[in-house]
């Protein structure tokens, strides 16, 4: 069952609110993948971390200019539902939805030095500057494809990868095998992730229930639902 930090009811996400934020174990599901920040300085910095991405969009947005919020905080210590409230000086929320990999890579440089990108190459795509992304095809999942074996591994998951991408009218892109093989492969990989982070995104999946009912497909062998 999952424990529920959050739940605001089914309202607007999109860059800058939280609707939604519940855990199981590692696992960290939330409707705004601003949030994914928040999990990830968890997990102990005495290792490189490869991080698996499996997104519509890069999520690879830059770090708000001249702001260094980030780099004072101990997001350990700060409520999940506290972080929506951290703003610019120039008066924008500090965390959003596509920032939020530049602002942990700014803070702790180098500690990413694995990145597996499986996406429909969609959002703004700002280099790391301490590592190369490699793009892959999510049917290559069974090739173990990261290479950095002692690394901590973070998966880091949004829903939206599997609904096209118009926004106009959004609807599930892939066949019902294709969403059966990655939860298959969810189940019997699991145990090598340190952390695994999950954003429902629900208007780049056209609605919360095409979100909320695609995320319950893939985790149901996890017996994880999500019920908003």
């Amino acid at each position: 069952m999952l424990n529920i930090l959050i739940n605001k009811g089914k309202n607007t996400s999109l860059g800058q609110n939280l609707n939604y934020f519940a855990c199981k174990d590692d696992i960290f599901i939330m409707d705004n993948h601003l949030a994914a920040i928040w999990c990830w300085d968890r997990l102990p910095k005495d290792k490189n971390i490869t991080l698996v991405h499996i997104d519509a969009h890069y999520d690879l947005g830059t770090s708000p200019p001249n702001g260094s919020i980030y780099q004072e905080l101990d997001l350990i210590t700060i409520p999940i539902n506290k972080i929506t409230d951290y703003k610019h000086p120039r008066g924008y929320n500090y965390f959003l939805w596509d920032n939020y990999i530049h602002v942990f890579n700014d803070k702790y440089p180098g500690l990413i030095n694995e990145f597996i990108s499986i996406t429909h190459r969609l959002g703004n795509f700002n280099e790391l500057a301490t590592v190369e992304i490699e793009e892959y095809d999510i049917w290559h999942l069974n090739s173990n494809l990261w290479k950095e074996t002692q690394n901590r591994k973070i998966l880091n998951i949004d829903i939206d990868y599997f609904f096209k991408q118009n926004y106009k009218s959004s609807y599930e892109l892939f066949s019902d095998s294709l969403v059966s093989f990655f939860s298959s492969w969810l189940l019997q990989n699991l145990q090598k992730f340190d952390i695994v982070t999950v954003a429902l995104s629900p208007e780049c999946c056209g609605s919360w229930e095409n979100s909320i009912s695609m995320a319950n497909k893939i985790f149901e062998p996890l017996s994880i639902k999500v019920e908003i």
